[in-house]
């Protein structure tokens, strides 16, 4: 898992298409440890359940977020 000290390389990442875009990305890649992001669980992180207090994490969710 990446501490706060690791930088990740802007040419790895793609190309914002709009300034405000492009200055949200310079924010976050100037202070990473202050970067919060939010998702929606069910459909976004978990398939979508007819109970929500049923819905699970994709197992490729954490892996992939902790990357």
């Amino acid at each position: 898992m990446a501490s706060q000290t690791d930088s990740t390389d802007p040419g790895d990442l793609p190309a914002p298409a709009t300034q405000a875009g492009r200055d949200g990305l310079d924010a976050l890649l100037a202070r990473p440890g202050k970067a919060l992001i939010g998702l929606d669980f069910d459909g976004t992180l978990a398939p979508i359940v007819p109970d929500p207090e049923q819905a699970r994490a994709h197992p490729d969710a954490v892996p992939a977020l902790a990357a």
